[in-house]
């Protein structure tokens, strides 16, 4: 009888206090700064890259679980490509950039798990010498999970994007897969 009386005031209380976070819940607007690690992938081992990047976020919050985010994320260090530049006899640079709109949904609590699905655009693109192609990059299906831990209005998120595959504009048959694993920082306003 003890641990029924038990098992019922702690059921209780659990009701009791995930209604009052609920209610707690303000929808609202966060923006975030975020830096990963992105990698592109040609599959063949002969151009792969990886670069530093610098990422920005912002988003409403509609529910304490769902939200529409903007993505951005562009390179900021590993640029020179040593293959290319050997070909034509200059230095060239290759850098790639993502963008994208989300829906994100994330789990309750203190330390959450996420998930997000959208459409983004990734592109990649030479430079040398004052030429820089003009390409649009490529539009598709991106996804991610991450893990998550807030307190109040600001928010530290470990997070894992795959962003659509891109043609390389100078290799016709060559691609690369893109993913960029980050650390971001969020502030809800």
């Amino acid at each position: 009888m003890y641990k029924t009386i038990s098992l019922l005031f702690l059921c209780l209380a659990f009701t009791t206090s995930a209604a009052e976070t609920e209610q707690l819940f303000v929808p609202g607007y966060y923006a975030g700064i975020n830096l990963g690690s992105a990698k592109m992938d040609g599959g063949s081992g002969l151009q792969d890259f990886s670069y530093l990047n610098v990422g920005f976020n912002g988003g409403y919050q509609y529910t304490s679980n769902f939200s529409a985010e903007l993505y951005a994320s562009f390179s900021s260090t590993g640029k020179k490509d040593d293959y290319v530049s050997s070909l034509l006899g200059t230095e060239v640079k290759a850098e790639q950039n993502v963008a994208g709109i989300y829906a994100v949904a994330k789990t309750s609590g203190a330390f959450y798990g996420k998930a997000r699905l959208g459409i983004a655009q990734s592109r990649f693109s030479y430079s040398a010498g004052g030429y820089e192609d003009d390409s649009n990059g490529d539009i598709g299906l991106s996804y991610g999970v991450g893990v998550g831990i807030t307190n109040e209005n600001i928010s530290c998120e470990l997070e894992y994007i795959i962003f659509p595959t891109v043609d390389d504009p100078i290799f016709d048959n060559t691609d690369y897969d893109i993913s960029i694993l980050s650390l971001g920082l969020s502030w809800a306003f």
